[in-house]
């Protein structure tokens, strides 16, 4: 399968993507809904351009150094789908949903980074997005933000971004000021 360049694992239970390992070809990677606790294996998978691995159990993203043709990366809800249910006063049930345990995103390559997905995990610093020059998406809302000044100064595309349900309290926090 040395052509091989769209894999679609999503909704399984996988754990290990060590057989993905040296799969150099590998353009679109859906391997959300499983239980992945790294991302290492895909060192090697250095052609990836789209990368879909939302609810899984990452805490962090190593393993994507070396992939500089990275142009769209979800992360969202690091929690492999949990849930927590209360009751509802008179309504029934409410589903809540436990925020994912991502928490670092410092190895994340960002030279061709477009578009983002981050929400509902712990975040609290975007700094390695300062030179995220071609990002023009950015949803990082539900997690535990309260000061980027200066986090997205490098990020002169930039069209939208949602910060939704974070940690703000002045707007000068967010660190927009600059915006066009």
């Amino acid at each position: 399968c040395t052509a091989l360049e769209t894999v679609d694992i999503s909704r399984q239970a996988i754990v290990d993507l060590t057989p993905l390992a040296g799969k150099t070809s590998i353009k679109t990677l859906n391997i959300s809904y499983n239980l992945i606790e790294t991302l290492q294996p895909l060192v090697t998978t250095n052609k990836l351009v789209k990368l879909l691995a939302a609810h899984n159990l990452l805490t962090n993203l190593s393993g994507l150094e070396n992939t500089s043709t990275l142009e769209e990366l979800d992360v969202a809800s690091q929690c492999a789908g949990a849930r927590q249910f209360k009751p509802a006063s008179s309504a029934g049930i409410n589903e809540v949903v436990i925020r994912g345990i991502l928490d670092d995103i410092s190895q994340l390559n960002v030279t061709s980074l477009v578009t983002f997905y981050c929400s509902d995990n712990r975040l609290e610093d975007l700094g390695s997005l300062k030179t995220a020059s071609k990002l023009i998406k950015l949803i990082a809302l539900n997690n535990r933000l309260s000061d980027i000044k200066g986090d997205l100064s490098g990020c002169s595309s930039l069209e939208f971004a949602n910060f939704n349900n974070n940690h703000f309290v002045n707007f000068k926090d967010i660190g927009l000021e600059g915006a066009k």
